[in-house]
């Protein structure tokens, strides 16, 4: 198997000497984060449950939403998140912030085991790392990335447990195809499938947060809920309600300030008024200068833009001219 060292150096490939792996618990000892009841139900958003699930559910097939498909086979489509360890749960007796969520399907135990596992969106395998048959942790273990072009943003996707892989490293694969069965190597209990998306490249593909505090594991990794609802609604030419952006960044408004000028404005683009304007421009996506109001006064050919401002209105004119009126008070 062919691998770039040079991209991705051999210590990516070796088990670090003091690797502290997702190694078999007890049960949680605090209440489930991302076990989501309701998930993907998109008339609404997500409450959380009050106390975690045990394995169980089940449905027919995968579930799928605009094209992104939930990983693993016949979960339940009215909460197909649902399994074991959620986001920021507490494992390894309080020492790691599970970085990840597990999905089951079925009602046993093993119910799972064998079943398929398949690519949320488009993307490339970067490692497909076998277990060794007796250390415990993440078992047969794969890593993708997912670049399709709805992803909410690219993620590193990492699934644990695997039975069997279905694909090779540097395959470029698509929404649905087959990645690999599920399992419960690394000497797991029961099978189940041990998701994670990370926002970052991962330190090796061993990875894992033992010890880290919480907010190093939300700066490191998606939460499973957040991205999957988020991208969903982008494959759907929909936008998140309550994730509606309500910051611009300070290059964002760098960008804009040139509009600024173009109509004799010299303005502090930091200032809270402007980062009030700059945020309507992105919410809103016009073309144009980042203005509290914009619109094209007269439909025939040679007709100007008036740019409504706090205290006064702004027309530009073709021809280069800009004129400025008070707001409230009609143009001589």
């Amino acid at each position: 198997m062919i691998r770039n060292t040079d991209v991705y150096p051999m210590g990516m490939w070796r088990r670090p000497d003091d690797h502290r792996g997702h190694v078999p618990a007890a049960p949680n000892v605090r209440v489930a984060n991302e076990n989501l009841s309701g998930f993907w139900k998109l008339e609404g958003r997500l409450g959380r449950l009050v106390v975690p699930r045990p394995q169980g559910g089940g449905g027919p097939g995968f579930v799928v939403r605009n094209g992104v498909y939930v990983p693993l086979e016949y979960v339940d489509p009215s909460d197909p998140l649902q399994g074991g360890y959620g986001f920021l749960d507490w494992t390894d007796g309080g020492m790691t912030p599970h970085p990840g969520a597990d999905l089951n399907s079925g009602g046993s135990c093993d119910s799972d085991l064998g079943v398929e596992v398949v690519a949320s969106v488009a993307g490339v395998v970067l490692a497909a790392l076998p277990w060794d048959g007796h250390t415990p942790g993440e078992g047969s273990h794969l890593w993708v990335y997912y670049d399709d072009p709805v992803c909410i943003e690219p993620a590193y996707g990492h699934f644990d447990h695997l039975a069997a892989f279905a694909v090779y490293e540097g395959q470029r694969f698509a929404a649905g195809e087959p990645l690999g069965r599920c399992g419960k190597t690394g000497g797991w209990q029961c099978a189940h499938l041990h998701c994670e998306l990370l926002r970052i490249k991962p330190q090796s593909w061993w990875q894992w947060p033992y010890g880290w505090s919480t907010a190093q594991v939300q700066g490191t990794y998606f939460s499973p809920r957040w991205w999957y609802e988020e991208t969903v609604l982008k494959a759907g030419g929909q936008q998140g309600g309550d994730d509606v952006r309500t910051s611009t960044t300070p290059e964002e408004r760098e960008a804009i300030k040139p509009y600024m000028e173009q109509l004799g404005v010299a303005v502090n683009m930091d200032t809270a008024l402007m980062q009030k304007a700059c945020l309507a421009y992105y919410r809103d996506e016009n073309p144009g200068p980042a203005m509290t109001g914009e619109y094209p006064w007269g439909a025939e050919a040679g007709g100007f833009v008036r740019q409504e401002f706090t205290a006064r209105t702004g027309e530009w004119h073709p021809d280069g001219t800009t004129y400025w009126v008070e707001i409230n008070k009609e143009k001589g």
